[in-house]
């Protein structure tokens, strides 16, 4: 897992796959705490780092880097 800018740079088994996020530097610090592995929901568009459930922080919201950048949904 790595990043340029916003965009988010995935493997998945031997597959490289990007994703725009708007904090990839937050979301990098917590995989250096939590490790490198992940659960990827592409359906939703959602990375889960491994203290989730119990820190709801370590969800993330992407976007597919080859589309056009839109506003993130905040609740």
């Amino acid at each position: 897992m790595g990043a340029v800018g916003d965009v988010l740079t995935v493997a998945c088994g031997t597959e490289l796959r990007r994703y725009r996020n708007h904090d990839t530097v937050r979301l990098l610090d917590l995989a250096g705490t939590t490790g490198p592995d992940a659960l990827l929901n592409e359906r939703y568009g959602l990375l889960f780092l491994r203290t989730w459930p119990q820190d709801a922080a370590s969800v993330f919201s992407l976007q597919p880097a080859d589309e056009p950048p839109h506003p993130c949904r905040r609740g």
